[in-house]
């Protein structure tokens, strides 16, 4: 065995480590106090013997084992830097290689302090090292000259692999050598000329040590990939994930959404509805105490689809009432998402497109016209009942078959200091003409609507003719004439829970015979 070989040896163990940095994931500590327990083999080269490991004396059974064993405590700064202090008690058999009786007293005890620089530290199982410091040893020459001490010192240089086993243990494999000054206190021989080895003596140890942190290892928090829909509509609830090293990051770990409209959650996992149309960048952030990590993504929000519906369908002349040969111009709005079409049928096998056609019966009698709007998301339909007579002949009175019977209508109730129908009041009006038309003699039957405003609401007595009369229009765009409206201003005496007043926000339609 010779320096050669074994530096070799440690040298290709480092390539390797290098070589699986990449892939390798333990971490080893820091800010940690550490203990490490070493041995193995010494070597000693000077005066007496300028040959490193020659174990002749060994090997003939004349001399002691050259074996040390020691003790290091120190601190590990960063998973690269480390300070330690320690000392070994060897045996170096060729300081005394004149087969004597005390030729075996080569004992030597060395005391150091070095730093230890470790590449790669942070995320290889492998790890190469130097180390740098000075020692000192104890230089005993009993047997040799006048049983004294003398203390030798230099500077101390090693190399070696750092080999993680868990967060909190590593095995260092690897060797040093100390260059002690002046040379005859390591040894006791003043030596000169050629027979000298050098102003210096080596002493020096290759073997293992089991090195023990007394914090573990800390592990860095990564977010792998967050996960979550691209797209979503308004108000519809969407659930992101993330996927981190959880297992292994050290603890206590934080995990936090940001979702880019000012919303924010805790959590691995989280849910989130947008309350507005827009692209927004979603972001999880993972973090502990000594690191951070986070991923993003984008999210586009789109209002729902509005299907298509029929919001008012009227025409020109009335439909009680249309002359034949006489065109007659029909108007309708629609709500819901563009493009929106409409398609007609006149009732009397003639149809048209677009929301405001023109049609002429040729011919008299009661006709169905019907509407249908349609969209990408839905469609719906709406009927008219179109009477058309001659003009030319004088109208006949037609007997009466039947007496009008209706008595209550459905009233229309508003918003607070408003006179806009809401999509509830058209339904309750468009029930009251399908009552009034269904009703055997009532399609002449006259309405007056009646207005109210409710305590505290301004300008009361306008706010009730508007009203009246935005309800009477819908019964005119629908076909009916015999339509009047009041404002009766405010109601008298307020009845029922005190800050309820939506029951005096109304319309009511009242029958007139």
């Amino acid at each position: 065995m010779n320096t050669h070989f074994l530096t070799k040896a440690v040298l290709g163990a480092a390539c390797l480590a290098l070589a699986s940095n990449a892939t390798a994931q333990n971490l080893r500590g820091e800010r940690t106090l550490y203990v490490m327990p070493h041995a193995g083999f010494s070597t000693y080269v000077g005066d007496q013997d300028a040959y490193p490991f020659d174990f002749g004396y060994w090997k003939d059974g004349t001399s002691e084992l050259p074996v040390y064993a020691g003790l290091q405590i120190g601190y590990q700064f960063t998973p690269y830097v480390a300070l330690g202090f320690g000392g070994a008690y060897g045996h170096y058999p060729t300081i005394f290689g004149d087969g004597t009786a005390e030729a075996n007293h080569g004992k030597r005890f060395i005391g150091n302090a070095m730093f230890r620089f470790t590449a790669g530290a942070k995320m290889a199982r492998f790890a190469p090292y130097v180390e740098l410091g000075a020692a000192v040893n104890n230089g005993e020459t009993t047997g040799i000259k006048d049983g004294d001490t003398r203390l030798a010192y230099g500077p101390l240089a090693g190399i070696g692999l750092d080999v993680s086993l868990t967060p909190k243990v590593s095995v260092l494999l690897g060797g040093n050598l100390g260059f002690y000054f002046p040379d005859e206190n390591t040894d006791a021989n003043d030596l000169t000329g050629a027979d000298k080895f050098a102003d210096f003596d080596l002493l020096g140890g290759f073997g293992v040590g089991v090195k023990y942190n007394f914090r573990p290892a800390f592990t860095p928090v990564m977010v792998m990939a967050i996960d979550g829909p691209s797209t979503l509509e308004t108000n519809q609830t969407g659930t992101f994930t993330a996927t981190t090293n959880d297992m292994s990051a050290s603890k206590p770990v934080e995990y936090r959404w940001d979702f880019g409209d000012g919303s924010t959650a805790m959590g691995m996992t989280a849910t989130h509805a947008y309350s507005r149309a827009g692209t927004y960048t979603v972001t999880f952030t993972a973090s502990n105490s000594g690191s951070m990590d986070s991923k993003s993504m984008t999210v586009t929000v789109t209002n729902p689809p509005v299907p298509a519906g029929v919001v008012s369908l009227s025409s020109n002349p009335a439909a009680a009432r249309v002359c034949l040969n006489q065109p007659v111009s029909f108007t309708s709005s629609s709500r819901g998402d563009a493009p929106v079409n409409a398609s007609w049928n006149f009732g009397d096998g003639s149809t048209g497109t677009g929301m405001t056609p023109t049609h002429t019966y040729t011919r008299t009698g009661t006709f169905t016209v019907s509407l249908n709007v349609s969209n990408a998301s839905g469609s719906d339909a709406r009927t008219l009942p179109v009477t058309v007579v001659d003009c030319r002949t004088p109208a006949v009175t037609p007997p009466v078959v039947a007496t009008c019977n209706l008595t209550e209508l459905n009233s229309v109730f508003f918003e607070r200091n408003g006179s806009t129908l809401t999509a509830a009041g058209r339904e309750a009006l468009s029930q009251n003409l399908e009552a009034i038309r269904s009703q055997p003699g009532c399609a002449n039957t006259r309405v007056r609507t009646e207005g109210y405003a409710a305590p505290g609401e301004r300008n009361a007595q306008g706010l009730s003719e508007d009203r009246a009369r935005a309800v009477a229009q819908f019964y005119m765009d629908n076909g009916m004439m015999n339509v009047t409206s009041m404002g009766m201003g405010t109601v008298g005496e307020q009845t029922g829970k005190k800050d309820d007043t939506s029951q005096f926000r109304r319309v009511d339609s009242i029958p007139q015979r």
